[in-house]
């Protein structure tokens, strides 16, 4: 991530600020289940401050899903199996034939998404999101600054996204009261 609170367009950092607000909750909630750090209700809130975060950052722009690019070539796999196996059937009307079609497209989709996603860049290791004694402080500034920029948009879309972040900015404080 840039350490510029400025850097790039809002939609990416607000983009960039949900993925770590959703890891930090992942691992506070994952540390509950296994009793290290109980906590019943600070992943919850942080995880609805994600969910502000994402909303604000979908009244940016639609955008691509996340993986799009492995989805794609999934399904377009999936459909090629299938494809295949309905056109060099000798009979392919029959009921195994089309049971085979049916059932090897989303194997052979799943298999190509899964396939594709073990090449991903792993993030380098470091304390988990939640004890980092700035993460609560980093993330707040960076979310004070996204909000200011969807304040002065011109579209009023984008001004709103100004108010899903301050309802993200309330949880924030919420779940680290939780810690």
């Amino acid at each position: 991530m840039s350490d510029d609170v400025f850097g790039g367009e809002v939609e990416h950092r607000l983009r960039r600020a949900s993925a770590r607000v959703r890891a930090a909750s992942l691992d506070a909630q994952a540390r509950d289940w296994v009793a290290e750090r109980p906590d019943r209700v600070g992943f919850a809130r942080l995880a609805q401050a994600d969910y502000e975060i994402d909303r604000a950052a979908g009244r940016f722009g639609a955008g691509l899903p996340p993986h799009w690019g492995r989805t794609l070539a999934g399904m377009l796999a999936g459909a090629a199996v299938s494809l295949t196996i309905l056109l060099t059937a000798r009979q392919a009307a029959s009921l195994p034939v089309l049971l085979a079609a049916i059932g090897a497209g989303p194997v052979v989709a799943q298999a190509v998404i899964s396939f594709i996603g073990r090449f991903r860049p792993r993030p380098t290791p470091g304390p988990p999101a939640i004890d980092d004694p700035y993460f609560h402080g980093d993330l707040t500034r960076r979310l004070e600054a996204c909000a200011a920029a969807a304040r002065v948009d011109r579209s009023e879309e984008h001004r709103a996204a100004a108010d899903d972040i301050g309802r993200a900015l309330i949880w924030l404080p919420a779940a680290r009261a939780e810690e």
